[in-house]
This record gives C-alpha cells, sequence and structure tokens, in this order.
C-alpha cells in the first residue's frame, strides 16, 4: 500500500476546511444585494452594509435567548444590509441558512426598522414549490410578528410547532419549523450583534418623525448620577426594575436653540424577553412617543405602552400600573437636572 505522508493530509483537511468556511460565508451574504432589495423594499433607493464578526460573547447572548442550539459554525462574519430611502433607513436584510431534510435553505429576510418581519425570498430551497406554496404560507404567519410573537409558534423545546401553527402547514411543518427558528436566529442575531446600530438608526427614525428633517436636532447628553439613582430606589421602595438602569441615556433636544423636549433610551429585561425603548417627552414632560426595539411581544403589551402617550408621569402616587412605573423611573432619572440644559 501507499503510504500516505503527513504533511498531505493537513494539506487535504485545511482544503476542506477553507472550502467549508468559503461556503459559510456565502451561506450569509446577499447574492445579488442591488435587485434583492429593491424586491424586499421596493420604496429603498439605496442601501449600505453592516459586515460584523459574531464573537463568543455575542453567540452565548444569542444562545441565551434561543430554545434550540446553534451550531458552532453557524455564526461567523456577517452582513447586515440597512435600506434607505434618501437616507433615511426604511428597514434590514439579513441572510440566515438552516439545514433541513431537503438540504440547506437559505432565506433573506426583511426587517422592518422595529425588527419584525416584513418579506423574505428564499436563496437557496430544494423543496418543491418552495417560491410559491411555501413561500406564501410562510409570510401568512409571519408578516408583521415580533420576535416574541414567533417565539409563541413554537414549543418549549424548540423542536416542534404549537399544533395550532402546525395545523396550518399540514403538508410540510418541518419545512415550516424550519423558516420559523430561522426567522428567530434571524431577529435575536440582528438586535445583539448590532444593537448600537440598530439604536441610532430609530433613534434618527423617531426624531425625523416628530421634527422633520428641515432643521437639526441636538442631542444635548443629561447625566444620570448616582444619587438620583440611590432617590429613586427608596422611593420605588427598592427592590429590582425590568430596566438595566445602566443603559439609561437622556438626552435634551433643541433645534435652533429651541427646547423641544427630552429623548430616553433604555433597555429592558423580563424573563427570556429583552429590548430596549426610545421615549420622547414634550419640555412639559408629557410622553409625546414610546418606540420598542424589537417590537411588544403582544398587541396587549402594545397597547398598554400606546395608553401612555399624552400623560405626565411625574407624580408617583398616580402611578397604579407596570407600565405606569416604567415611565415615571425614566422620567425621573431623565429629568431632575434637565433645565441645566434648557438653553
Amino acid at each position: 500500500m501507499k503510504k500516505i505522508s503527513f504533511s498531505f493530509l493537513i494539506g487535504i483537511l485545511g482544503f476542506f476546511s477553507s472550502a467549508q468556511d468559503v461556503d459559510a460565508q456565502a451561506y450569509c451574504a446577499l447574492r445579488d444585494p442591488v435587485s434583492s432589495i429593491k424586491q424586499l423594499f421596493p420604496e429603498s433607493n439605496q442601501h449600505r452594509s453592516l459586515v460584523r464578526a459574531i464573537n463568543a460573547d455575542v453567540r452565548d447572548k444569542i444562545s441565551e435567548r434561543l430554545p434550540f442550539t446553534l451550531h458552532f459554525n453557524e455564526l461567523g462574519k456577517h452582513t447586515l444590509y440597512v435600506a434607505q430611502k434618501y437616507g433615511d433607513a426604511v428597514g434590514f436584510v439579513h441572510v440566515r441558512s438552516e439545514l433541513t431534510q431537503w438540504g440547506l435553505i437559505e432565506i433573506a429576510w426583511a426587517l422592518d426598522t422595529d425588527l419584525t418581519i416584513r418579506d423574505l425570498r428564499f436563496q437557496r430551497c430544494r423543496i418543491p414549490d418552495c417560491e410559491g406554496k411555501h413561500m406564501g404560507n410562510i409570510l401568512n404567519v409571519t408578516s408583521g410578528k415580533s420576535y416574541g410573537e414567533l417565539l409563541e409558534y413554537i414549543n418549549i423545546d424548540g423542536q416542534t410547532l404549537k399544533p395550532e401553527i402546525a395545523a396550518k402547514f399540514s403538508d410540510s411543518p418541518e419545512f415550516a419549523l424550519a423558516a420559523i427558528r430561522s426567522a428567530l436566529k434571524t431577529i435575536a442575531v440582528t438586535y445583539i450583534a448590532w444593537q448600537t446600530e440598530i439604536a441610532d438608526i430609530n433613534r434618527q427614525r423617531l426624531l425625523n418623525e416628530y421634527f422633520g428633517h428641515e432643521y437639526e436636532v441636538s442631542l444635548n447628553p443629561i447625566e444620570v448620577s448616582a444619587s438620583q439613582q440611590q432617590e429613586l430606589d427608596k422611593l420605588m421602595g427598592g427592590g429590582g426594575s425590568m430596566i438595566d438602569r445602566e443603559s439609561i441615556s437622556s438626552f435634551q433636544l433643541t433645534r435652533e436653540n429651541d427646547d423641544i423636549g427630552t429623548m430616553v433610551t433604555a433597555t429592558w429585561r423580563e424573563g427570556v424577553h429583552q429590548g430596549m425603548f426610545n421615549w420622547l417627552f414634550d419640555p412639559d414632560g408629557k410622553i409625546i412617543a414610546i418606540q420598542p426595539i424589537p417590537a411588544w411581544r403582544s398587541a396587549e403589551i402594545s397597547q398598554s405602552f400606546e395608553e401612555l402617550q399624552g400623560m405626565n408621569l411625574f407624580d408617583l402616587e398616580k402611578c397604579n400600573t407596570a407600565t405606569q412605573l416604567i415611565g415615571y423611573e425614566l422620567y425621573f432619572l431623565s429629568h431632575e437636572r434637565r433645565n441645566e440644559y434648557v438653553k
């Protein structure tokens, strides 16, 4: 028998390893960005690409959120495409892959800026009628849905669909499960890996929506002191909060030296669910808007926050609901020193 040298074996292994790495990178790339983004976001006229290497810390945070295991090679260098209309972001495109009994499928997911599902395109799919019946069926249950809503579609082990959802896919429940798992991974990876960029994009969208593009809005940071935190703890009776108070960023908003309000950004966590939100207050402390990222996980929660719009929450004695108490926390920490920044 002819001997094979050790160096030859190493070379062969290296070749296959490199080939797999190249293939793995291709699975996470949009093959024709200009055409694909135009299909998914017809209103867009340009885009930019945000490339990010998913390190161990990010991988661990993603794994904590998902009810199923990520494959070791599933995360690496990824590209998030920001679809834009005249420079303003209108959404994101992120390509994810999922291994199925029909082989590897690749889905280009279109997300609105609040990370709800907007649309999808299959880049690779071998199941018959993938672009027709199957794409339509998947869109019917995912379009407009948030991470929390999609999470309700699968059982706690992440391996099967809940019966009422599986019934909608009687001819292909395994394929539907693969697509929904892909959607969950897409939102989780997008939010965690590009959290800073997504926060900036949504903050600017909120400012543009309420104050327009005509004049630039200046954001003047408001310091949140340790003494304020301690005083708030006493007022609230101690205990925990769903808000990560270390994450709170407050800004006095001015336009052409006029005081136009306050913006507060913070991250929150409740059980397995987490996210961030932007709050807008007018100069009198009235709530103008609350912008969640990702979107709220249920219509009930969304309504409870919508009901706060137009309210003043500077009196703790009048705060009777969980959402009102959250608003009071943010108001208290962002407004005590606010007048120092009013021009």
